[in-house]
């Protein structure tokens, strides 16, 4: 971000940036606003550089918005707009003048693109940031990143839960929560095969499966209940805050007479917002929700972590921004508010959020601005969303150093050919790793076979904590002469940009701790390199800040800062190198595409960094691409070997 345009931000919907180009882009139903402070009644001009499909906009409230010019040129070059927004500063006003840039046709994927922004008139001192230079808190010592129960017992319970409905299935996640809480022992849905893995490396010494709801408060009679409010959306995250603390499941209306419930407090019509009932939520349990974890869960869609929020005593939320914008009892911009202050002032630093900030079709307040929040608040996020019975997964003994990944076998540098490591990831989803029948161990085991190349995979080191059954088998799965790399920027997901912005001058001492956090976890994970997202490109200032990684020899970036140029694919950071990504988040032949691009411009480049996306390309498909490098005379290694190949061609 420039330090320029930082200050006059006011809001920022999905606005990307593109450091390589100095500009942004406002795509689809995304746009960025800033807010002005003039002296009342004088004269105000805007000057903008901007090119594609553009509406740009002007507020005297923020709220109420009148359009000042448009355009639905597609992929035009950059123009230059001249506005009068005087009308919009009156004699007597305030002298806050917004202008928020959006996208004039939001379906086709041409938005307009900012290039340069000025604004004559008498200005005023502005601040648009509503929390900055906090003392930041720190959290207890603790030998596990996630706080857990007592673990497991030796004989599990399981429910399958076939055919529930959503809000079947909130009933008995929270059941289950309060259950575990008591003797862990409950598992609900066994989505990804965990009890046949338990039982196979003897964790467990059985199972008694529960085969309808009605055998289920059978063995466990717990029918105290809090009712939520079916029309205030997302009254189910506070039913299960207020659940967690008084020992109640939490019920929908209608499965009250289906399953002889007892109602001991019932939420409808008690709050008007959503945000009223997190303020007064958080007002009455104060000092009780767990302060080391937080759940971020998607209200009717996303049930699968309230069995670990409710044995966690976590605080669970969420925050609208996106279909669910207009959601009876949504207030948008007022909860973004509340709960930066919130996650800044209340919580400690460098802890995890889990779960997901966007969920289809795209409620939510989406993953850019949700990181970007929750960065600035210096917490990461661990997208764990899909993942089920954490309350029982978590709590079996920590998997530190359970993962074994192989050093590769030495190469020695032949400056007459090219080397590039191939990165598949799905960031830091440790969904993808949530057992043996999980997306990432499918896709491990269908490259099995025999092959002359490595693959390069990326996970969430923190999985050896929040998931060690899932740790424990990743060693018999990865294939002989692959690699795992740490996932997303460090120990879970966050834009080293934006992270604890929130802190002010003690910033680069939160940033450091968490950079040391981030290298014990990928210690404790085996891991020797590092996959980032939002690192800035080449050169990046944002890149140096990684020199604070211990034991990792390479860097390896990519999303969207990619480069063309053969000769900024490489460079030191510190004891590691950074390897820049040529390749685009695009289809397998488009990636091809993008290599020959860079290796047939100038002097052809020694390394390579291959990026793509595991959503994309399926093993057949990575084979093809593999086997077209190699015939382009590319030798594929992993990013270890391709970091000691960089420091050989440094003592030739």
């Amino acid at each position: 971000m420039d330090p320029d345009e930082e200050p006059y931000i006011f809001r920022e919907l999905g606005s990307q940036e593109i450091p390589s180009e100095h500009a942004r882009f406002q795509d689809g139903h995304s746009f960025i606003t800033y807010r002005f402070h003039f002296v009342p009644g004088t004269a105000v001009s805007v000057v903008l550089q901007i090119s594609n499909q553009y509406l740009v906009e002007a507020s005297a409230d923020g709220e109420s918005f009148t359009a000042l010019a448009r355009s639905d040129k597609k992929n035009g070059p950059p123009e230059i707009a001249r506005l009068d927004a005087t009308s919009f500063n009156p004699t007597g006003g305030s002298g806050l003048v917004y202008l928020r840039i959006g996208d004039s046709a939001p379906a086709d994927g041409w938005g307009g693109k900012i290039w340069h922004v000025s604004v004559s008139g008498t200005m005023l001192p502005v601040s648009n940031r509503q929390v900055h230079d906090v003392v930041p808190k720190y959290p207890p010592a603790s030998e596990r990143l996630f706080p857990t129960l007592p673990s497991p017992a030796r004989r599990l319970f399981h429910f399958p839960a076939k055919g529930a409905s959503a809000e079947e299935m909130i009933l008995f996640r929270t059941l289950q929560g309060l259950v575990n809480r008591e003797r862990n022992c409950l598992v609900v849905a066994d989505t990804w095969k965990m009890l046949p893995a338990l039982q196979h490396r003897v964790w467990i010494s059985g199972v008694t499966e529960i085969m309808d709801a009605h055998a289920l408060f059978t063995q466990f009679p717990k029918r105290d209940t809090i009712v939520y409010d079916p029309d205030l959306y997302g009254s189910e995250n506070l039913a299960v805050m207020i659940g967690a603390q008084k020992g109640l499941v939490v019920a929908h209306p209608s499965l009250i007479e289906k399953y002889r419930l007892r109602v001991k407090e019932d939420l409808r019509g008690r709050w008007k917002t959503t945000l009223e009932g997190y303020q007064d939520v958080y007002k009455t349990y104060y000092g009780r929700f767990n302060d080391r974890v937080l759940v971020l869960a998607a209200p009717g869609k996303r049930s699968g972590l309230y069995d670990y929020a409710v044995a966690m005593r976590a605080f669970t939320f969420w925050i609208t921004g996106g279909t669910d914008a207009d959601k009876k009892g949504a207030d948008r911009w007022a909860e973004e508010a509340w709960f930066e202050k919130l996650l800044t002032r209340e919580y400690a630093v460098n802890i995890p959020i889990l779960g997901y900030p966007q969920v289809e079709p795209e409620d939510g307040i989406g993953e850019n601005r949700g990181v970007a929040l929750f960065s600035r608040c210096a917490k990461f996020l661990i997208p764990a969303d899909h993942m089920t019975s954490v309350s029982v997964f978590s709590a079996y003994p920590a998997q530190k150093g359970a993962v074994h990944i192989p050093a590769p076998a030495p190469v020695t540098l032949d400056t007459h050919r090219a080397y590039a490591a191939m990165v598949l990831s799905d960031g830091d989803n440790l969904c993808l790793w949530n057992g043996p029948t999980a997306f990432m161990f499918e896709y491990m085991n269908a490259m099995r076979e025999p092959r002359s190349f490595p693959v390069s995979f990326t996970m969430g080191p923190s999985i050896v904590d929040l998931n060690p059954l899932a740790a424990s088998i990743i060693d018999a799965n990865l294939p002989a002469g692959d690699t795992i790399g740490c996932a997303v920027s460090g120990v879970g997901y966050m834009v080293m940009r934006k992270y604890a912005a929130n802190y002010g001058k003690q910033r680069d001492e939160v940033v450091g701790a968490f950079l040391d956090l981030t290298s014990r976890y990928m210690k404790h994970a085996g891991e020797r390199w590092s996959w980032i997202m939002d690192y800035g490109g080449p050169g990046s200032e944002r890149l140096q800040q990684y020199k604070r990684l211990k034991n990792t020899a390479a860097l390896m970036g990519g999303y969207g800062q990619e480069t063309t140029n053969p000769q900024e694919t490489a460079e030191d950071v510190g004891s590691a190198v950074a390897f820049h990504s040529v390749s685009r988040m695009v289809e397998g032949k488009d990636v091809l595409e993008d290599v020959q691009k860079v290796l047939n411009t100038g002097t052809r480049p020694l390394f390579l960094h291959v990026f793509i996306g595991n959503w994309g390309i399926n093993p057949r498909q990575f084979k093809q691409l593999a086997e077209a490098l190699q015939a382009a005379g590319v030798t594929i290694v992993t990013p270890e070997t391709l970091a000691d190949l960089y420091h050989q061609s440094k003592t030739q």
